[in-house]
C-alpha cells in the first residue's frame, strides 16, 4: 500500500496547500481581478467584524501572510494601490 498525504488548509495560507492556488495573498477579496478600494472596503469591514469574508478569500486579505487580518495588511495594499499612479 502506497502512503496517502493529506493536506488540509481550513482556509490557511499554509504552503502545504499552496499548490492549489486558492490563495494569492493579492487583496483581491471581492475577486474582479484588480486590487482596488472596494477591496479595502471589505477587508477594513471584516477587521471591524461587521462584515465577515467567507473563508474562501479571507486568505486574499492577508498581505503579510502572517495568519491575521489587520491594519498592517491595509496599509500594504495601500501602498501597493498608490504606487501604481
Amino acid at each position: 500500500n502506497a502512503d496517502l498525504n493529506i493536506s488540509y488548509c481550513a482556509g490557511s495560507c499554509a504552503s502545504s496547500c499552496s499548490e492549489d492556488n486558492s490563495c494569492l495573498n493579492n487583496g483581491d477579496v471581492n475577486l474582479d481581478g484588480t486590487l482596488n478600494v472596494v477591496d479595502l472596503v471589505a477587508i477594513v469591514a471584516h477587521i471591524l467584524q461587521s462584515n465577515i469574508l467567507s473563508d474562501d478569500v479571507v486568505c486574499r486579505a492577508d498581505g503579510n501572510n502572517d495568519e491575521v487580518v489587520n491594519v498592517v495588511d491595509i496599509v500594504y495594499y495601500v501602498s501597493i494601490i498608490l504606487s501604481r499612479n
